[in-house]
């Protein structure tokens, strides 16, 4: 049986603490996504507005987006994002062509444009999106975009290991607040990252799902003490026994397994537990109402990955299997199965071609991959 869930350099061995209790950088000269692939499965949507492949480092030539209002309003803010972050150095930014989205009214299922540039900062793929919003800060209307850069691939030497969280063998005190060096997670079961650099941390025996914070946070989250502390935005340390988790610093949360993003900033949580369902946070949502209930009928959802698309993957470790969850299903009505097993899914993610891939450390063999 392979062990997953976590990277080991070449040569090095495999640390019970490493991804637990401590969060680390390890170098290596071979990147390995995951350790066992137990199946992959194509993606069946791709982005709103694809822009190609493009070399790292070298900007497309501007596209027009669309993005459509469902419910209509008035527009304040066009926020371009690279998975959730913006900024002059990220893969997407505003053009200089033709925008008419800002400072517009717009009527129910009107639509706008706006002009967008892609450079890659790296090879692979990139996500993001393009959002309008009105003045309190209200999602008017999303449209995701995507890219792929290409070229080398940097890689660690083998040896260099650092620790970005967490202090290896302890795991009792949260220390929200301070450097993220000084806290003590426990049993992290799944790590995300944004486009500004913020990660995501899913601290399941703490019950909570907490970000280290970049020197550029999300605007929604206003406890970042500094790049390099760390706080909770998600659960109260309780575990949930019945009802929604909330997904919110001032609600209880049961054992999250798995944290992803979407493009447009918009937080994926699994939660295993008393109260098993995977949730999202909306950009800009901080409390319990604005939370969403993703999908349903999971039973130990372990793992969750996001396609370009905003469509949900769930790897279910209780039920051994996986399930597509279409972009706004809130139900187990249109939660669709996914072929095969994953008896222990541990992680999952989208590769750039689109494939599904979990890591399943229940598996002993490694089956064909179809592509």
């Amino acid at each position: 049986m392979l062990a997953v869930g976590r990277l080991i350099p070449r040569g090095g061995s495999l640390d019970s603490h490493v991804n637990k209790r401590s969060l680390r950088a390890l170098g290596w000269s071979g990147v390995m996504a995951a350790l066992c692939l137990g199946w992959l499965v194509p993606d069946p949507i791709q982005a709103q507005t694809s822009f190609g492949s493009q070399p790292a480092g070298s900007p497309a030539g501007e596209q027009s987006i669309t993005i459509t209002s469902p419910a209509g309003g008035q527009i304040s803010k066009v926020m371009v994002l690279t998975m959730g972050a913006s900024g002059p150095n990220l893969d997407f930014t505003k053009g200089v062509g033709a925008n008419s989205c800002e400072n517009t009214l717009i009527a129910p299922g009107g639509a706008c444009t706006e002009s967008i540039i892609f450079t890659p900062t790296a090879p692979g793929l990139r996500m993001g999106a393009v959002v309008l919003s009105n003045a309190d800060g209200q999602v008017l209307g999303t449209t995701y975009i995507s890219g792929t850069g290409t070229g080398g691939v940097a890689v660690f030497m083998p040896g260099s290991e650092s620790t970005f969280a967490g202090i290896q063998g302890l795991s009792t005190a949260v220390n929200d607040g301070g450097p993220a060096t000084s806290a003590e997670p426990d049993q992290s079961a799944g790590v995300a990252m944004d486009g500004a650099g913020n990660l995501y941390i899913a601290d399941s025996l703490h019950n909570r799902i907490r970000l280290v914070c970049s020197e550029n946070p999300p605007p929604y989250v206003t406890t970042c003490a500094g790049a390099g502390t760390i706080t909770t935005i998600v659960g109260n340390g309780q575990a949930s026994l019945t009802g929604d988790p909330g997904l919110a610093s001032a609600e209880a949360v049961d054992a999250p397994q798995g944290v992803a993003l979407d493009g447009a900033a918009n937080l994926y949580g699994a939660a295993g537990g008393s109260a098993p369902k995977v949730e999202e946070l909306p950009l800009g949502c901080a409390s319990s109402s604005c939370a969403k209930t993703v999908g349903g009928g999971f039973r130990g959802p372990t793992a969750v990955a996001v396609d370009r698309g905003g469509d949900v993957y769930v790897a279910d470790a209780i039920l051994g299997k996986a399930y597509r969850v279409p972009a706004g299903c809130s139900e187990a009505g249109c939660t669709v199965p996914l072929p095969g097993s994953c008896a222990h899914a541990t992680e999952t993610a989208i590769d750039p071609s689109g494939h599904l891939n979990i890591a399943d450390e229940g598996a002993t063999e490694r089956p064909a991959c179809p592509h």
